[in-house]
């Protein structure tokens, strides 16, 4: 089946120079494309709690403070209380 698509003028340039580079043609760098994009779909569908692994990933550096307040309160604990 032949089809038409209407891509912005970035994108479209693109995927010009990803095609060139990779020696693939234009239909099968869509077809790729396309069939990647299906089954990341599928995976995601599959294991829905994917679609959230790193949405919090901005909050590095409180993650980071966190972890320090943590590491100095272990520090502080006696390890000969817990033997």
């Amino acid at each position: 089946m032949k089809t038409t698509l209407e891509l912005p003028d970035n994108l479209l340039r693109k995927v010009k120079s990803s095609v060139a580079s990779s020696g693939k043609t234009m239909k099968a760098f869509m077809i790729d494309a396309i069939q990647d994009k299906l089954a990341a779909q599928e995976a995601a569908a599959s294991k829905p709690w994917l679609m959230h692994f790193g949405v919090l990933r901005h909050l590095g550096g409180e993650r980071q403070v966190i972890e320090a307040k943590i590491r100095e309160e272990f520090d502080g604990v006696d390890s000969n209380q817990w033997k």
